[in-house]
């Protein structure tokens, strides 16, 4: 699936109108929130501990978003997160387990930058798209916790 034509799709139709950036942050809330859940159902994190950052660098023309929430292994990056229309909330059980469940939110995400380019860190994870039309590749990355998505 080519995710940069579909998120041409998205942004006249499902995400008409709005700032993208804004749009994608608020997609972007919406899954760490979910994962902070999980990380504080698994007791990886505190209770009241769960974070979540947006930080907009100008001199590198970077947005990221970051949460120390539960992550996610390299089977629920490509089945799952790449996958547009699938998603890992299929099982909750209210809007308390899991908030959205679409699958679409990651186009708002990973569409923003119009060259395309964004990386991804979570657990042992680094995948990195090189721009539209391109593979994702999965790496081997140190632990951490929770999830850092940066788009270029």
């Amino acid at each position: 699936m080519n995710a940069a034509q579909m998120w041409r799709y998205f942004t006249t139709s499902v995400y008409s109108s709005g700032d993208l950036p804004v749009i994608a942050t608020r997609e972007a809330l919406q899954n760490s929130a979910d994962a902070i859940r999980a990380a504080i159902r698994a007791r990886q994190i505190g209770a009241k501990d769960g974070r979540f950052e947006v930080v907009w660098d100008e001199a590198e023309r970077t947005l990221s978003w970051s949460d120390n929430g539960v992550g996610m292994d390299s089977d629920t990056i490509l089945k799952k997160f790449l996958s547009l229309g699938d998603t890992g909330k299929a099982d909750a059980g209210s809007s308390q387990d899991a908030a959205g469940g679409f699958g679409v939110a990651k186009a708002v995400i990973l569409g923003l930058s119009a060259s395309f380019r964004w990386e991804l860190y979570t657990r042992d994870n680094h995948a990195v798209s090189a721009g539209a039309g391109e593979d994702v590749s999965v790496y081997a990355a140190p632990p951490r916790q929770g999830t850092r998505i940066v788009v270029n």
